[in-house]
């Protein structure tokens, strides 16, 4: 008797639920060959609006394989590592005091993927520049000296 009631139970757990979709959840989590790319997303807000959201992170190999062969169309997708382009043209970490680097969207927001070949480089913060530019003066001029 305890074992049908615990068969009936788990049965109606599970059909609540779609398996094919968690055991691809849990392979994704698992997979270690991560991809960078830039992603972007189209989500709807109030008023019938779209916002757009572009992102450059890695994601796991084996969900971008499922999402490209339109194997998996719902869900959540997890970027980690994220970057984004700021408005002064520079790629900058969405990482802080704040924020942890990782971003979650849902599957169906998904516009637009493009695999990176590797790591988007981060632009450079203004001591780094003033130190990579050298300081060439004018021919003919020499810099005061102290006499």
């Amino acid at each position: 008797m305890n074992l049908r009631v615990i068969i009936f139970v788990l049965a109606a757990f599970l059909s609540g639920c779609n398996i094919a979709d968690e055991l691809c959840a849990s392979d994704a989590v698992a997979d270690k060959k991560q991809l960078w790319v830039f992603m972007q997303f189209n989500v709807p807000e109030e008023g019938e609006k779209i916002e757009s959201y572009y992102y450059f992170g890695k994601i796991s190999g084996s969900l971008y394989e499922k999402i490209s062969s339109n194997a998996k169309s719902s869900g959540f997708v997890k970027l980690e590592d994220v970057r984004y382009w700021g408005e002064d043209d520079l790629v900058h970490e969405y990482r802080d005091n704040e924020y942890t680097g990782e971003l979650v969207f849902k599957i169906e927001h998904l516009a637009r993927v493009k695999v990176l070949k590797m790591d988007p480089m981060l632009g450079f913060k203004e001591s780094e520049l003033d130190d990579a530019a050298p300081v060439v003066e004018p021919e003919g001029e020499t810099p005061n000296a102290a006499s």
